[in-house]
């Protein structure tokens, strides 16, 4: 039989060296920060053709496993992501980043005095409403 050219290798180690924490950490946040869903295109340019982390293969194959997972793929995968690159606090501290971007979005809403809203007022009176709601239909 004829040999047929091989495809790069998926195991083959990507173009950049493994991201300490601190990057880490600042590449997910800034994913989190902007973007609210859709933001896998931006994760697999950013660990695939921007920093270099990951080749394409091995993008491919963690986001299958992510799929697979219960919850949100991306923060699946920022978790995938970082237990593979730098073990447990890897994985920690690529999933404190989902945490960074509420903050920041509460605290800003906070800041500019949302709280005071008619609408901020309407929709606290749902709280009560919907906890009565679920003690009915025990």
């Amino acid at each position: 039989m004829p040999e047929t050219a091989s495809a790069p290798s998926s195991s083959s180690p990507p173009a950049s060296p493994a991201p300490t924490l601190p990057e880490l950490f600042v590449a997910f946040a800034l994913i989190a920060l902007c973007g609210f869903g859709g933001v896998l295109a931006w994760s697999r340019r950013m660990l695939v053709e921007e920093r270099r982390w990951m080749t394409a293969p091995e993008f491919d194959d963690a986001y299958a496993l992510c799929q697979f997972l219960p919850g949100p793929n991306v923060v699946n995968l920022s978790v995938v992501f970082g237990r593979r690159i730098r073990g447990l606090p890897g994985a920690a501290v690529a999933l404190r980043k989902d945490r960074l971007g509420l903050l920041v979005v509460l605290m800003t809403f906070a800041s500019v005095g949302v709280m005071r809203w008619p609408i901020y007022a309407a929709l606290a009176g749902l709280v009560p409403l919907s906890t009565a709601i679920a003690w009915v239909r025990r």
